[in-house]
């Protein structure tokens, strides 16, 4: 043995203590030994460090053998006990041995003796000068000690003095500087965030403490300091220790309970934190156990189960459902708004799905979550392999009588199939709704089959009962559901079939299924008898089906009743925007019984349940500029920024219903003066309409567009849905032209001369109607919205025109008489009125809610003027965005929302355009008209610039709005109206046919133009428009020639007295005109007659009959009839789904 070397001792000592700090267990016996050797007065030391290498050992071998050695550790003990006790030891080597031996006591199970041997302090300042400060083994004993104390005080029922000890420990955490010393430090850290909350896996957990903030905030700090370390343990650890994935759920869990927390009242503990702190807290939580949890896990086999990949997508499936609600503002969160969360949310549920096996809940996230996005294509895609996959367990289950682990229980299935057909009829079109009663069927399937009644029948039977087992005992799955789900079911099926009703094209089974439909929604309603979606749905049933009585009998209960919410809830005015379009049918209930006061009071109490107008629609400074409104500090958002484009235009739908109300007790004139008011509602609620128009760039050889109608163009495309003898007439007008207005063939009510083809009631008779219906296929001939409602002025339409309601026929009247209103006030300005500055208007309605407070002028006071609106209302941060949705509102693409918007403003100018005509304000009509074709024809840019092809333009696509086709439809409709108003007939059937040829099926064309058609039959209108033939100038070289011009009397007399002479000869050209005009009107109404569309439009079926009286057929005039007065006796002052925007769903 060599003489020690004080120079080498030194050294050898910082390599020990280094290999110590480091967890280089390996090297620890050579560099004792020379440690020995050169320093032979730190004995103690070495045999601390000894005692940590096998300690380190023996914890790293498997469980059987770990046991084995921890018994071997007990040798240890008297030495470690020894060098402790023996005085002449260093004050520090005797603190490490001490530490030593309390740890082989812990993890030996003896508490009590762990806690004496912990030293009681640690040395302030040692001896041990030769070992870097920075990596001191005696910091890490240190908090090895603490850690160490903490745990033994818990297992020894000491709650009080281990509480104390881990909040003094979280607020003096020492560092990261060696991976010993942040392995410990971890420890420490998870197990008082452990210690501090303790998330329950049934039952409801509270948020986190002051403590428990603390502590997770220790950790989270931790982690930004320390360098990112694999998650495996590289000394002693014991069974019950907190790993790291699992203090990261934890945190995750605390951060979620203070999101839910705060939907509520929020804690003084939670308000100091602004959303983007909190929101940045929580995902950051998400991504690093998400990280730590995908990386751990493999793909399972068929038989194998990853509950906590499917543990993770739950809660994060309702965090999301809470940030992406109506309580969080895009502002609150950085870049990308609710649509990266949503994103984000897709990237790890597809993450997810490559660690489970068939996972049901996962391809239901995926479903709830593309449908949020507006991505319903996908969103189907993932629900039809949930159902495959459901349908499938749901048959193993019913073999062996074992609900199979993972897979979704039987209300939840239920609950997305109800979704789904929700979505379905609410945003889709006909193939969606056909698709919507195919998943009605597996609803129906579902509730039928037969369901063991208890696993422990069929699973682990013995051999003596196997006869009783072979055929468990089972009932119908409905029998097992709780009540919720059974009234969400049957309201599911019952909507199904009511939507298909209206867009089927069997009109024998239409009845069969509005019967099946209120059947369904009557047993709904036994379920849970205060639910608005049912009750909504029934009523517009009842409604639709003339059974006003009991609509109004369904209504009135639901809202007289006042169910108790929470705060949240009241905040939210989350049941009040829902009872929306009931009060609004129920006005129209009360209208269809002549009830006109009791129906404009139904509109005004359904303001009246939001208190101050304020409340719905925001305290918005007057006189701000319209951009810096919405930034005002001073300024606050209303009810309607939260709401979806649906529930706008449901406001929107009242006030045109209370405009129509003023003009049947006031007259049309002064619901005209009112208009200005619903063009200021419509830009509170969607922004003015300069918004909405995509600018157009200069034309260049890319953005060039195509010429329209013309050879190969965009609407001449391989399978157009429109056949070529529909087109040929619009081809002669450009689609994206205003000019296309007024006929080009047809001024003043003349013809273009020879330059016609044989007269109208033959030449646009659609002799090809069957080459149509092949081109454009089964599904695309019907498409389109609930009609546009027809305003009674048929008595303008014709001379033997005919109305309805004695009502109409006071507003009926000579058609030339001029416009009472000044050239100077056309629609324009009316718009610029309402959409402009219109500082009167607002003064007004502040005197007036200053005189009389009533909610009854709620719309009209809150017409204010454009510079008192905001442009971009879903920008506003509300004040009452304090509850969570069961699920969040559905978002579109832009160009969706772009179309929903400009529909309803097309919509809007057509309906101001009517009030115009009604009030004989014609110049001012055809303004409104002129509107709504620019719209129009901005829209059709838009989408042709997206996708340009004949079906796009036709179908509307998902969300809401209309198609191009559609609004044109309804855009060269008005104008017809207009013309006849005129008494402009041709030029009216030429708008009728053009209406017709971009939407077959437009049921105010249809009738205006059949009525036209059936006039011509009866000679009250020629066959073509007369042609005026201009006189020559006479002159003396020929005084003859106009004479010769003119025809004589007899003349005329003769070709009076043609058709009598000739009866019994075969029929002349201009006798096959009038009955090719007749047929053809029968051909449109009874086509019109059997769709959803017009089966109950009284005006349809009113013609009818006087088509089959000019045919002789008395029979079925008086049945048509009587089915007239049967539908005026039901029939509102406006159709029932101006009250029903998403159809039978809210």
């Amino acid at each position: 043995m060599g003489t020690p070397n004080a120079e080498k001792g030194s050294r050898y000592l910082g390599l020990l203590d280094q290999a110590l700090c480091n967890g280089k267990w390996g090297e620890i016996a050579e560099l004792a030994r020379k440690t020995d050797k050169h320093a032979p007065n730190r004995t103690c030391l070495t045999l601390a460090a000894r005692s940590e290498a096998q300690i380190a050992n023996t914890s790293s071998r498997p469980s059987t053998s770990s046991s084995t050695g921890l018994n071997g550790l007990s040798t240890l003990v008297p030495q470690l006990e020894k060098a402790v006790s023996v005085g002449n030891s260093i004050e520090e080597d005797a603190y490490v041995a001490g530490v030593c031996l309390a740890e082989i006591h812990w993890l030996q199970g003896n508490h009590e003796a762990a806690i004496r041997a912990v030293p009681a302090h640690i040395p302030q300042s040692g001896t041990l000068s030769s070992l870097p400060s920075a990596l001191g083994w005696i910091e890490v004993c240190g908090v090895k000690s603490t850690y160490i104390r903490g745990t033994c005080l818990h297992d020894l029922g000491r709650e009080q003095e281990a509480e104390d000890l881990w909040r003094n420990a979280i607020q003096q955490t020492p560092g990261y500087r060696s991976p010993e010393l942040r392995r410990w430090t971890e420890k420490i850290i998870a197990q008082a965030c452990s210690h501090f909350y303790k998330p329950t896996k049934s039952g409801h957990t509270p948020p986190p403490t002051e403590d428990a903030l603390r502590a997770f905030s220790a950790w989270s700090s931790f982690w930004q300091r320390s360098p990112s370390a694999p998650d495996r343990s590289t000394g002693p650890s014991i069974g019950w220790e907190v790993s790291r994935r699992q203090t990261w759920w934890t945190y995750y869990l605390a951060q979620s309970q203070i999101l839910y927390a705060e939907q509520g009242e929020p804690s003084a503990a939670h308000q100091s934190k602004s959303r983007l702190q909190q929101y940045s807290e929580l995902r950051n939580a998400a991504r690093t156990y998400e990280s730590s949890l995908m990386s751990a896990m493999d793909f399972p086999k068929a038989t194998q189960y990853n509950g906590e990949v499917e543990e993770y997508v739950q809660q994060a499936m309702m965090n999301w459902r809470v940030v992406t609600g109506t309580s969080w503002a895009e502002a609150d969160f950085l870049g990308g708004g609710k649509e990266a969360v949503s994103r984000e949310m897709l990237d790890m549920l597809y993450l997810a799905a490559t660690k489970t096996f068939h996972s049901t809940q996962i391809l239901r996230s995926l479903f709830n979550v593309h449908a949020s996005l507006g991505e319903f294509n996908l969103a189907l895609h993932a629900f039809d392999s949930y159902v495959d996959i459901v349908s499938k367990g749901k048959a193993r289950a019913a073999k062996t009588g074992k609900h199979e682990r993972g897979f979704d229980d039987d209300d939840t299935a239920l609950l997305t199939a109800v979704e789904a057909v929700r979505l379905l009829c609410r945003y889709g079109d006909r193939d969606q709704a056909e698709k919507a009663v195919e998943i009605g069927k597996d609803i129906e399937r579902w509730l039928d089959q037969q369901k063991p009644v208890s696993a422990d029948q069929v699973v682990g039977s013995s051999d003596d009962n196997k006869a009783e087992t072979a055929h468990p005992v089972s009932h119908p799955t409905e029998t097992v559901l709780q009540r919720a789900t059974l009234a969400a079911a049957y309201r599911a099926l019952g909507v199904s079939k009511s939507h298909w009703a209206a867009l089927t094209y069997d009109t024998e089974a239409r009845s069969g299924l509005l019967a099946e439909s209120r059947r369904y929604l009557e047993r709904s309603l036994t379920y849970e008898s205060t639910s608005v979606e049912t009750v909504h749905a029934l009523a517009l049933l009842l409604a639709e089906t003339r059974n006003v009585n009991a609509a109004i009998a369904v209504i009135r209960p639901l809202l007289a009743t006042r169910p108790r919410h929470t705060t949240a809830e009241v905040e939210s005015y989350e049941r009040e925007t829902q009872l929306l379009p009931l009060w609004h049918l129920l006005s129209l209930c009360l209208s269809a019984k002549d009830q006109h006061e009791s129906a404009v009071r139904m509109c005004e109490a359904a303001f009246e349940q939001f208190g101050e107008p304020s409340t719905l629609f925001g305290n918005l400074a007057s006189g701000l500029d319209p951009e810096k409104s919405a930034l005002s500090p001073g300024n606050s958002g209303g009810i309607v920024d939260q709401m979806d484009g649906y529930q706008k235009e449901g406001i929107v739908q009242i006030k045109m219903s209370q405009l129509t109300y003023v003009e049947l007790t006031e007259g049309p004139n002064a619901a005209m003066d009112m208009t200005d008011e619903l063009l200021a509602l419509y830009a509170r609620l969607f922004g003015t309409p300069e918004k909405m128009r995509t600018p157009k760039p200069p034309p260049t050889a890319t953005t060039m567009p195509p010429p329209a109608r013309g050879g190969g163009t965009l609407r001449s495309v391989v399978g157009s849905i429109r056949p070529k003898s529909r087109r040929t007439s619009v081809e002669r007008t450009p689609r994206t032209s205003l000019q296309s207005l007024t006929p080009p063939n047809a001024v003043n009510g003349t013809s273009a001369g020879p330059t016609l083809g044989p007269p109208i009631a033959i030449t646009v008779t659609n002799e090809n109607g069957n080459t149509a219906d092949q081109i454009r296929g089964r599904n695309e001939h019907r498409h389109h919205m609930p009609f546009h409602i027809r305003h009674s002025h048929s008595a303008k339409r014709s001379p033997s025109g005919s109305n309805l309601r004695e009502a109409n026929n006071a507003t009926a009247g000579t058609t030339s008489i001029p416009s009472p209103v000044p050239e100077h006030t056309s629609a324009q300005d009316h718009a610029t009125n309402g959409l402009g500055a219109a500082e009167n208007l607002d003064n007004r309605a502040n005197r007036e809610l200053t005189a009389n407070p009533s909610p009854s002028i709620l719309v009209q006071s809150e017409s204010m003027n454009e510079n008192a609106l905001p442009r971009q209302p879903d920008e506003l941060q509300s004040p009452y965005q304090h509850v969570i949705r069961g699920s969040p509102s559905t978002s579109y693409p832009a160009t969706q929302q772009r179309r929903h918007k400009m529909s309803l403003l097309v919509r809007v100018w057509l309906f101001i355009a009517e009030l115009y005509i009604r009030a004989e304000g014609l110049d001012d009509a055809s303004g409104a008209v002129d509107e709504a074709a620019k719209l129009v024809e901005a829209l059709e840019a838009d989408v042709g610039a997206e996708r340009s092809s004949a079906r796009n333009f036709f179908h509307k696509g998902w969300g809401g709005g209309a198609g191009v086709d559609e609004l044109w439809a309804d855009v060269w409709s008005t104008k017809g109206d207009l013309a006849l108003a005129r008494t402009l007939y041709f030029d009216a059937i030429e708008h009728y046919e053009h209406s017709l040829t971009y939407f077959p099926d437009h049921p105010n064309s249809i009738v205006a133009l059949s009525e036209l058609l059936m006039d011509m039959y009866e000679g009250k209108l020629p066959a073509e428009p007369p042609e005026v033939l201009l006189p020559p100038i006479p002159s003396s070289s020929n005084p003859s020639l106009l004479a010769s011009t003119t025809p004589s009397t007899g003349s005329r007399q003769y070709s009076a007295s043609t058709p009598h002479q000739r009866i019994s000869q075969d029929p002349t050209p201009a006798e096959l005109n009038r009955l090719a005009a007749r047929d053809r009107a029968y051909l449109l109404l009874s086509t019109l007659t059997r769709l959803g569309t017009g089966w109950d439009d009284s005006e349809a079926w009113l013609a009818l009959a006087r088509n089959h009286e000019l045919s002789g057929q008395l029979g079925k005039a008086k049945e048509a009839l009587r089915w007239v007065v049967e539908l005026e006796d039901a029939r509102p002052v406006r159709n029932w789904r101006s009250a029903a925007v998403g159809g039978y769903t809210l």
